[in-house]
């Protein structure tokens, strides 16, 4: 069970990671995310 959620909160921040990849190239909100994606 916790194996199974450790689990999905990686995935959860592995999809987080990407988007804000994605999405905030962008200096201005990389900049503003920065702590929030690392």
């Amino acid at each position: 069970m916790y194996k199974h959620v450790m689990l999905s909160m990686f995935h959860i921040l592995s999809a987080f990671y990407f988007l804000c990849n994605k999405f905030y190239k962008n200096n201005f909100w990389k900049n503003l995310y920065f702590k929030k994606c690392f």
